[in-house]
């Protein structure tokens, strides 16, 4: 103890304990000893002590440190799990006995710095200097104190009183200056729960090193409300290097925090995203790339170090077409977005079809900073496109007519019309739309062959038909007419698909073997008549004279007719096959 100074203690206990006969042996140490909590704040109502030394209950420790005005308050207890309830009660220090530990030494230590510190926070407005200065600095701090936005705060070390405080403290954490100064600790209770142990941690290693207090943690109002705070202290010393004061600067970083958050997001959403994602420097020569995604790397096959400083037309190669690359490049030189397909080529030279969007990035003053890109493997696309195209183009110049309906219209109207039944039918396409059956019919047309069609669109089914059809010009045609329905993903019938094949002209073939044929039979029937005739008559005459010359006469008239026959069998078959052939490649009428 400083033998110049004598430092007034006030003891709260039992004046026969072992801290009780350490205090009053102590050197330039004045001690008071009162019995309970009650009384000490009477005592610290009525005088004015350096330093709490209490061996109370930890429950009374608030009322003794409220009574004490910020006096410091040092708890000495034998138990060190009541270390932590007398801190939580903003006591400046705790002494945990043991046999282990020098109560003598130890307590000396802890008394001298508590009572230099009370000492020195009381006699802080009256240490020297100009009254001018004192009063200019008396002013800053208002100042200070009044507009900061930053929460400044000044204790003494140890944070046992609390000499300032800026009014942004009830702001940023949501509670009184009164309570603060009154519990320099109780900021505490307004740190969220999952990080308050880490900053009651944190508080405890500056107790031996003010400077190393630097935290970042959130705070809880009343109200429920959340806010990000970086709180951080350093230790202001004097010329024999003993420190005098803890400063500290509490900043809300809520806002902060929020856009570290939603950046961390995009950049997440940047790295997860299914497309590859380049962004370029448009100020560095050959506008390089500064970063890939893994979509870009998962792409095409390049890793990011062999991807990073190059410029992204090493994905082109042979077959890449120069025209959208001349259109991207117009368009970076103008600094205008664009979208473009190119061929390009992975890493293990493999071609796929990459749809490239490049977009120019600004900052706030307008100024360009990159080139955002972002590219998507369109290949089963382009190949079904490619297909689609092929079958497009098959249908349209297919030589017969096809046809698509709308199912879910029950007059089935036309939605296509190939070329092909422009040509047959003579029709332009836009006259072929809506129902084409009632377009083609005619006097002539079978209505039951009509019918026999619709309903088979009505029940979903597939049949062919031969129907009596008539062209724009009025001429009459025979059509093939096939109908099949047209089913979604998902199994419902949206569409019906129709073809007509002009079979006129075996239609007409058939017909005319047919009237052959009858006229043969005519013929024919004539020509048998006449040997069947003689054949009787002379069966008759042979029956009467018993003449062979007789017989020979109707054997002769038997082989006649035999042959007749045999020309009407050849006859005959020929037909069959024709029909043979024409039932094959669809309905006869």
């Amino acid at each position: 103890m400083d033998p110049t100074r004598t430092s007034t203690v006030i003891h709260v206990g039992n004046a026969d304990s072992a801290t009780g006969v350490v205090l009053r042996d102590l050197d330039g140490v004045r001690v008071t000893t009162v019995t309970d909590a009650e009384r000490a704040r009477e005592r610290l109502g009525a005088d004015t002590f350096d330093c709490v030394v209490s061996e109370t209950p930890v429950d009374s420790l608030a009322a003794v440190r409220e009574a004490g005005d910020g006096t410091p308050v040092l708890f000495v207890t034998d138990d060190p799990a009541r270390a932590n309830e007398a801190l939580a009660a903003d006591v400046a220090d705790v002494l945990v006995r043991s046999d282990a530990v020098d109560l003598r030494a130890l307590l000396e230590r802890r008394v001298e710095r508590l009572c230099r510190e009370a000492r020195r926070s009381r006699t802080a407005s009256d240490d020297g200097g100009d009254p001018d200065e004192r009063t200019d600095y008396a002013e800053i701090l208002t100042q200070i104190r009044e507009n900061a936005r930053d929460v400044i705060w000044v204790t003494p070390p140890y944070k046992s009183s609390m000499d300032f405080v800026s009014d942004s403290y009830e702001d940023v954490y949501g509670h009184s200056k009164k309570r603060l100064r009154e519990r320099p600790r109780s900021f505490v209770e307004a740190v969220h729960p999952e990080d308050r142990e880490r900053v009651e941690a944190a508080l405890e290693r500056q107790r031996e090193d003010p400077g190393s207090y630097d935290e970042t943690y959130r705070v809880v109002h009343p109200d429920g409300e959340v806010r990000w705070v970086h709180d951080r202290a350093s230790g202001v010393y004097d010329e024999d290097g003993t420190l005098r004061r803890v400063v500290g600067i509490v900043t809300d970083i809520t806002e902060r925090k929020e856009r570290e958050r939603e950046l961390e997001l995009k950049n997440r959403a940047m790295d997860e995203a299914p497309v590859g994602i380049t962004i370029s420097d448009p100020a560095t020569e050959d506008n390089p790339i500064v970063y890939v995604n893994d979509g870009f790397e998962t792409m095409t096959g390049y890793d990011r170090d062999e991807a990073l400083g190059r410029n992204c037309r090493f994905l082109q190669g042979g077959n890449t077409d120069p025209e959208p690359v001349a259109r991207l490049r117009a368009a970076i030189d103008d600094t205008e977005p664009v979208t473009v397909e190119l061929r390009n080529y992975r890493a293990d030279g493999t071609e796929f079809w990459n749809e490239v969007t490049v977009a120019p990035v600004f900052d706030d003053e307008g100024r360009l900073t990159n080139y955002v890109g972002f590219q998507q493997d369109v290949t089963d696309r382009k190949e079904r496109e490619r297909e689609l195209e092929l079958k497009n183009r098959v249908i349209q110049e297919a030589p017969i007519g096809v046809t698509i309906h709308d199912a879910t219209d029950p007059d089935y109207p036309v939605t296509y019309a190939n070329e092909g039944l422009v040509e047959l039918t003579g029709y332009d396409p836009a006259q072929l739309q809506g129902d084409l059956f009632a377009t083609l019919r005619s006097e002539d047309t079978d209505p039951d062959r009509v019918a026999e069609l619709v309903a088979a669109m009505d029940e979903e089914r597939a049949t062919s038909l031969v129907v009596l059809f008539s062209r724009r010009d009025g001429t009459p045609f025979w059509s093939r007419v096939s109908v099949a329905p047209v089913t979604d993903e998902t199994g419902a019938v949206t569409h019906v698909v129709g073809f007509q094949q002009d079979v006129t002209e075996t239609k007409e073939h058939e017909q005319e073997v047919e009237r052959r044929l009858d006229e043969f039979g005519d013929i024919l029937a004539a020509e048998l008549r006449t040997p069947i005739v003689e054949a009787r008559d002379g069966l008759a005459a042979a029956r009467e004279s018993e003449s062979t010359t007789d017989l020979e006469s109707v054997e002769e008239w038997l082989d006649r007719a035999e042959g007749l026959v045999e020309d009407l069998t050849t006859v005959h078959s020929f037909s069959v096959k024709d029909r043979e052939v024409s039932e094959r490649t669809g309905e006869s009428g």
